[in-house]
């Protein structure tokens, strides 16, 4: 019995870890999707400056902040009910 909650304890950590560390690679993949696509709208329109960049990366990040932060919080309502019962 005691090797089965030891094993359970392992993997519930474990999996907090891998959702927690994909957060921040959405985050990460939001601000590059940015990029690539600001990039490629300035190459396009044959802009000095890299208006378009600055600003998709900057709503791509934003957007995948939110998004993150929107399941954070999800994850942290639910086991606050689980934690009440």
């Amino acid at each position: 019995m005691l090797w089965y909650c030891i094993i359970v304890h392992f993997f519930c950590c474990v999996n907090n870890y891998l959702k927690y560390s994909g957060i921040g690679f959405q985050i990460i993949g939001a601000a590059l999707l940015g990029i690539l696509l600001g990039r490629a709208i300035d190459n396009w329109l044959e802009m000095k400056q890299a208006i378009f960049t600055a600003i998709l990366t900057s709503l791509f990040t934003a957007a995948g902040i939110w998004i993150s932060l929107r399941s954070f919080l999800k994850d942290f309502d639910k086991s606050n009910k689980k934690d009440r019962q």
